[in-house]
């Protein structure tokens, strides 16, 4: 016979309600997710008739960033309304495996296979593992995460224990946009007209032939114990002096106009300082490594941040 008290200590709980707009804004990063894959999947099938390849794929790529600024505001929205908890930050990390896990790296894939460079057609399986192996690590990342973090947080978080998911997507985003870029430059005009058309044309392919071995890379990254940086709240918390606005101004009217190459320095800057600040020894390390295990020791979860 069953015990009837434990049976009722592994009854299900119920979820009776939910917040209406933070899973609304959780559930639009996932339907972006979804638009890129399909856009990816018109771009390799040719059924897109009105559009090339190349603007499918631009457009899943920016989709991906587009998903960035919903995955920020669910959170905060969550926390303003006091409607964190479990049940956000699972369906954040289910919503950040469709956009920032399968799809930046079926876009690579697909890139890869489109393009066809000579490495691809030599190896045609190289873009397809390293891709897999992102994804699979996006999920680990993200399972990791919920695990280590299981109720919602009093404050604000300062780092993350790995590379966050949506940093590596943004990587990979912004590389392919520069990629495009650079691939339909044309002779006496943008960039072309100031290091040259040839110059253009080897940067991109280099791009191309790099792209599936960065993947793999963030990939390892995500699943590391290197802490990183909470960029949203580091940038917005707080108080800042009239000097910090101004340069953050002045940032946001260059990447108006210059919107590709600066998300591009931008998410790889973040990704090669910390690295390389995470590997150094000395006192700030130690900081870093001692703020990301003071986050990891205490119960809580950001709700809908991942």
């Amino acid at each position: 016979m069953n015990d009837p008290s434990s049976t009722r200590t592994r009854e299900k709980r119920r979820v009776r309600t939910i917040a209406v707009l933070p899973t609304l804004l959780t559930l639009a990063n996932a339907f972006c997710g979804f638009l890129a894959l399909a856009y990816i999947a018109d771009a390799i099938g040719g059924h897109h008739a009105r559009h090339e390849p190349d603007v499918l794929l631009t457009r899943a790529a920016w989709l991906v960033f587009l998903a960035m600024v919903f995955d920020a505001l669910d959170g905060k929205i969550a926390r303003l309304t006091k409607a964190d908890g479990q049940f956000g930050a699972e369906l954040d990390s289910l919503c950040d495996v469709i956009t920032f896990g399968l799809a930046p790296a079926y876009f690579v894939k697909v890139l890869a296979q489109i393009k066809e460079p000579s490495l691809f057609l030599e190896h045609p399986r190289i873009a397809l593992w390293f891709s897999a192996l992102f994804v699979l690590c996006a999920i680990l990342r993200l399972a990791r995460y919920n695990v280590e973090n299981i109720t919602g947080r009093k404050g604000p978080t300062h780092y993350f224990v790995g590379l966050p998911t949506p940093a590596a997507a943004g990587m990979l985003a912004s590389l392919v946009l520069v990629y495009f870029e650079l691939a339909g430059a044309v002779e006496g005009k943008g960039l072309a007209r100031v290091v040259g058309l040839d110059a253009c044309h080897s940067a991109a392919n280099a791009i191309l032939i790099s792209l599936p071995f960065l993947t793999a890379l963030l990939g390892v990254l995500m699943i590391s114990r290197v802490p990183f940086l909470h960029l949203v709240n580091a940038l917005t918390g707080g108080r800042r002096s009239l000097v910090y606005i101004v340069g953050v101004t002045a940032c946001v009217i260059v990447a108006v106009f210059l919107p590709e190459a600066v998300l591009a320095v931008a998410f790889t800057g973040y990704v090669v300082i910390s690295v390389i600040v995470g590997m150094l020894p000395g006192p700030r390390r130690r900081r870093m490594e001692q703020l990301a295990e003071e986050q990891e020791s205490e119960d809580d979860d950001e709700g809908y941040e991942s």
